[in-house]
């Protein structure tokens, strides 16, 4: 997380890397989410694009706060909270 926060500026060597980390992750995650919209599972007023940059957001937030707290936060019952949310049983 450190190296990914440094690598902001255009002319750090690992900036290239990142960006295309996270552009890789909201494709993937965004077409997941359409696929679910698709399938039924994700409700056609949620915009996959949109799901996918918060389900990111969220993770990444959370994994920072894990670290500085590890015995309060449980991270996959979070992210099993929240898509339970986003992708209701149908």
């Amino acid at each position: 997380m450190r190296c990914s926060c440094e690598a902001v500026p255009a002319a750090h060597p690992a900036h290239d890397y990142f960006a295309t980390r996270f552009a890789n992750a909201l494709e993937y995650f965004t077409e997941l989410f359409r696929l679910a919209q698709v399938d039924g599972d994700l409700p056609a007023d949620r915009d996959p694009v949109h799901e996918a940059t918060w389900l990111i957001a969220m993770w990444d937030g959370l994994q920072y706060q894990w670290l500085y707290d590890r015995e309060r936060l449980d991270i996959a019952t979070h992210l099993r909270a929240h898509l339970d949310d986003v992708l209701p049983p149908r």
